[in-house]
């Protein structure tokens, strides 16, 4: 099965000079957009606006996702390009297919699974806007852009029909007495178990390049330190921002000279709720 994914070090967001709002939440600033932890979502004030990223040179994102947005469903958000922060007439716009909002959570705080969309052209500018056209039901939120400069294809081999989990997480602070002052992290958080990586399929062949590069993915994650980008089902409007649970170098070696490269990978917290 096909998926796909980009690299920390590729997520052209956090290289932007600036990331400006006219209608800013000061609780929740445009500067949240240039930390990689979508757990201090940018707001605004009003259910509809727009965010301006603006860098020293001009960079082509060849994909781009919405991580942990607030966004009602079909509602109309463009992602556009300019030579200067002027938008009266763009030289390029396109828009997200905003999904379905999830069940989970109360009614202000349900989020949608993160949408992307490929660019096609390979855009260059130096600006670039986040810009909801209509009124949303509930004030703009946003936790991530994800504007990557390229992304990679692996192959995933299940045995199966690659399940899904949920879980809830919690950070618990017990004391010596027994107290325990308990934080929730913001309801579930999806998961998803590899069991195999196309790679090695006998003991010493040459290894398949695309997944030998995705093994090697942990170097430039610093292990577990930094997120990055996944799409487990390539027909699906769903980027997930995701951490390792276990180790991409592990291996169990078969005895008929297969190699399986099991994989287990957990979305990145959406931090304390926050209405």
């Amino acid at each position: 099965m096909a998926s796909y994914y980009a690299r920390p070090d590729q997520n052209l967001t956090l290289t932007a000079i600036a990331v400006t709002s006219d209608d800013a939440d000061p609780e929740y600033p445009p500067e949240n957009f240039l930390d990689e932890n979508a757990a201090k979502p940018s707001k605004l004030t009003t259910t509809f606006g727009a965010w301006v990223f603006e860098f020293d040179d001009p960079v082509a994102p060849v994909l781009a996702a919405l991580i942990y947005q607030y966004l009602d469903e079909d509602l109309d958000v463009r992602l556009q390009g300019n030579d200067s922060d002027s938008w009266g007439s763009p030289d390029f716009e396109a828009s997200f297919t905003i999904p379905a909002k999830r069940y989970d959570g109360p009614s202000y705080q349900r989020w949608t699974v993160s949408p992307y969309m490929v660019l096609d052209g390979s855009p260059s500018y130096a600006f670039w806007r986040l810009v909801i056209v209509d009124a949303n039901s509930q004030a703009v939120a946003v936790g991530g852009l994800f504007l990557a400069s390229g992304y990679q294809a692996v192959d995933l081999f299940v045995d199966q029909p690659m399940p899904e989990d949920d879980t809830a997480g919690e950070i618990v602070h017990p004391t010596e007495l027994g107290v325990e002052t308990i934080y929730d992290l913001g309801g579930p958080r999806r998961g998803i178990t590899i069991l195999r990586i196309a790679s090695d399929q006998s003991a010493g062949t040459a290894p398949v390049q695309a997944a030998a590069d995705f093994r090697r993915l942990s170097e430039s994650l610093n292990g577990r330190q930094h997120p990055f980008l996944f799409i487990p089902f390539g027909t699906r409007n769903d980027a997930w921002l995701v951490r390792p649970e276990s180790a991409i170098h592990a291996r169990t070696h078969h005895v008929d000279g297969r190699q399986d490269w099991p994989l287990s990978l957990r979305e990145v917290s959406r931090g304390l709720p926050w209405p």
